[in-house]
């Protein structure tokens, strides 16, 4: 069973001339799992919490193939991938109810939630977002 904790953040907009020092847009609070204490270790858990990354060289290779042949370059922003990831049905994972969130007589530490998808926080929360990713796009056809 692991711990909850949130974290809060400010998104400040960017300096303009009414706002020199920039405005404050919207207070964020994010729920996470403190599953950090846990960490991968190569060849035990390693490939179920990893996700792929791109090398530079990649980066510049296909910047150069567009430059070239005049292609358009586009990316996309998923602002909440991490919370597609769906979680394995053989390794559950239990966190601490967050004070305030329990239902009526649920309150306690003999109460927690099993989690069904992967939360921030989550050591194979970038892997099982991929997976959604790569499963999403392959039903689409893209």
């Amino acid at each position: 069973v692991y711990k909850n904790k949130a974290v809060c953040t400010r998104k400040i907009n960017p300096p303009d001339e009414f706002n020199p020092n920039g405005s404050l847009e919207k207070h964020k609070v994010r729920m996470t799992i403190a599953a950090y204490t846990k960490l991968a270790k190569q060849g035990i858990d390693y490939e179920e919490k990893r996700s792929s990354t791109v090398r530079w060289n990649t980066i510049k290779a296909q910047v150069a193939i567009a430059v070239k042949y005049d292609l358009k370059i586009t990316t996309d922003d998923i602002k909440t991938l991490f919370l597609y990831g769906l979680l394995e049905e053989g390794f559950p994972m239990y966190m601490e109810i967050p004070d305030g969130w329990a239902e009526e007589g649920t309150d306690g530490p003999e109460w927690v939630w099993k989690l069904k998808k992967a939360v921030y926080g989550m050591p194979q929360a970038g892997a099982c977002a991929q997976k959604a990713l790569k499963e999403a796009l392959e039903s689409s056809g893209d």
